[in-house]
């Protein structure tokens, strides 16, 4: 059962006097951005601002709305325990309800992350290093023309294996080119046509931030779908980086 971190005006999960090694950090004081991070849904909002040390989201006529967070994050993979921290503040008209963190070996099957009544901080287990992804759920109240700001997000691993065997992740080639790869719906059919035979991901994504597909495939696909009408996010990927990106309608 999904476990609520309920907050108040700020959700402000402090790190305790425990420290490691620093894996991610967008934000703040820091000097990462919030590059590589899923976010949605991008439709409900009436703007969004991209910033390097926050992003800001506002919806004119208001509402509630969950905005997902989503990242993989391969070096989790490397540590025993794990501390997280996500700073969504209130700007104006809105109300933070909740905020729910998930972890993941393969991006569709989602753990919940308990919280230890003990501590400050969303800490949790990765006994097996097979955790690379993580995903934050905000659940917000706007009204009209609120506006919530993503200002801060670290991640820290604890008790680094050195004795495990473990795979390690593989270093991510920074100069990887896009391919022209040619993405179409028909009907219920989506067609993703590739330039080569080299092996890549497929990831689609609903408007609501969820993902409904997920697999490694080599050269030409098609893909049958039974996906509910409506309008989709198809990413492709090769070592852990975006080469293509399309949205469809169904």
């Amino acid at each position: 059962m999904k476990q609520i971190l309920a907050v108040c005006a700020v959700a402000l999960f402090v790190l305790s006097a425990r420290s490691g090694n620093i894996i991610l950090e967008s934000g703040g004081t820091s000097t990462g951005n919030f590059n590589g991070w899923y976010i949605e849904p991008f439709v409900l909002f009436s703007a969004m601002e991209f910033k390097e040390n926050f992003v800001d989201f506002t919806s004119e006529n208001g509402g509630e709305i969950s905005i997902e967070l989503m990242k993989k994050i391969p070096a989790m993979a490397d540590y025993e325990e794990l501390l997280v921290e996500f700073r969504i503040e209130e700007v104006n008209s809105s109300k933070l309800n909740s905020i729910s963190i998930f972890a993941s070996k393969d991006g569709l099957h989602w753990d919940s992350v308990p919280r230890d009544a003990t501590w400050k901080a969303v800490q949790f287990s990765n006994p097996d290093y097979s955790y690379k992804y993580l995903k934050a759920v905000a659940n917000i109240t706007f009204y009209s023309n609120g506006k919530v700001r993503w200002s801060y997000t670290k991640i820290e691993g604890l008790k680094e294996t050195s004795s495990v065997s473990v795979d390690k992740p593989q270093p991510v080639d920074t100069n990887i080119k896009s391919q022209p790869f040619h993405i179409y719906s028909h009907s219920k059919t989506i067609n993703i046509v590739s330039p080569d035979e080299d092996p890549f991901t497929i990831l689609i994504m609903n408007m609501n931030g969820s993902i409904v597909f997920y697999e490694k495939v080599t050269g030409n696909k098609r893909i049958d779908s039974e996906f509910p009408d409506g309008l989709y996010v198809v990413h492709l990927l090769r070592d852990d980086k975006v080469i293509s990106t399309r949205k469809i309608v169904l």
